[in-house]
C-alpha cells in the first residue's frame, strides 16, 4: 500500500534541494505487486538522456539504467 503523505514528503524534499528521481517505472514486481522502490536521484539541471527498467532475471528486483550529460560546464574566464 503506498503511503502518499510520505511519497509528497519525499517530493518536497527532493524539490527543495533541486533534485529528482530518474526511475518512473516499477523497480521490484512480484506476482501481486509491483513497487518503485529503486531509484536513481539526480540534480534537474543535469540534462538525463535516456533511463530503462531492465529484467536481468536475476532476483525480484530489476536493474536500472541512466544516461546523463556530465559534460563540464565552462564558465565566464576570470581576470585577475
Amino acid at each position: 500500500m503506498v503511503n502518499i503523505k510520505r511519497l509528497q514528503e519525499l517530493q518536497n524534499l527532493l524539490e527543495s534541494y533541486n533534485m529528482t528521481n530518474t526511475a518512473k517505472s516499477a523497480t521490484r514486481i512480484t506476482p501481486s505487486t509491483d513497487f518503485l522502490i529503486d531509484v536513481i536521484i539526480t540534480y534537474k539541471d543535469i540534462p538525463v538522456l535516456y533511463t530503462a527498467v531492465v529484467d536481468l532475471d536475476l532476483s525480484d528486483h530489476r536493474a536500472q539504467i541512466v544516461e546523463i550529460n556530465i559534460a563540464k560546464k565552462m564558465g565566464k574566464p576570470k581576470r585577475l
